[in-house]
């Protein structure tokens, strides 16, 4: 189940080891919420953020500490990533590396 929202949708497969194969044991397929490509985009394990490899990570840490501006930076990831994030994100990210010190 969904945590904010109460979705109920869900698949459950099941092994079956000597054929090799995978088999939907369970399935809800119906959702009480709008299912478009624009708010999947945003769910959290496709933002820029949790996508981007070491070296764009850097390259925005380089971008904070040089005070560039958040939306600059927003765009940076966007393109380097071609995935969307949210400006709460970039400040989480400001936040951990003061805490990394």
């Amino acid at each position: 189940m969904t945590k904010k929202i109460g979705c109920k949708a869900h698949i459950k497969l099941s092994v079956i080891r000597k054929a090799q194969l995978l088999v939907i044991s369970e399935m809800e397929g119906k959702h009480n919420h709008d299912c478009t490509e624009k708010d999947f985009a945003h769910y959290n394990q496709n933002r820029a953020m949790i996508k981007a490899d070491s070296e764009t990570k850097s390259q925005a840490e380089e971008m904070i500490k040089a005070k560039a501006n958040t939306r600059l930076i927003l765009n940076f990831l966007t393109e380097k990533t071609e995935r969307l994030e949210d400006v709460r994100a970039i400040h989480n990210f400001k936040r951990n590396l003061k805490l990394k010190g």
